[in-house]
């Protein structure tokens, strides 16, 4: 059943995927969760680049999230400063 609380996207630090977040996952059975792998971890198939920067990352959030249908969600989570960055760009 869709929740009507707001999605939360979970943010891990630049080369670390999403399964970092296994261990708190059950917490949030109550909404939707987006787990998002920055380029060249995890399941993503978009090499990571030298010219790669956190703008670009948030980019690729925005993106994800537009095809996922989520509009903008107030409950973002990070756990280092590069994820908390990216969690903050408009």
């Amino acid at each position: 059943m869709p929740s009507s609380k707001a999605p939360l996207v979970l943010i891990q630090g630049r080369g670390l995927d999403h399964h970092g977040w296994d261990s708190v996952l059950n917490e949030f059975t109550d909404r939707t969760v987006v787990l998002i792998d920055h380029r060249g971890t995890g399941q993503t198939t978009a090499p990571l680049s030298s010219e790669w920067s956190t703008r670009d990352f948030a980019n690729d959030i925005i993106t994800i999230l537009d095809h996922a249908g989520i509009d903008r969600t107030p409950a973002t989570s990070s756990r280092n400063p590069i994820s908390s960055n990216v969690a903050r760009i408009p």
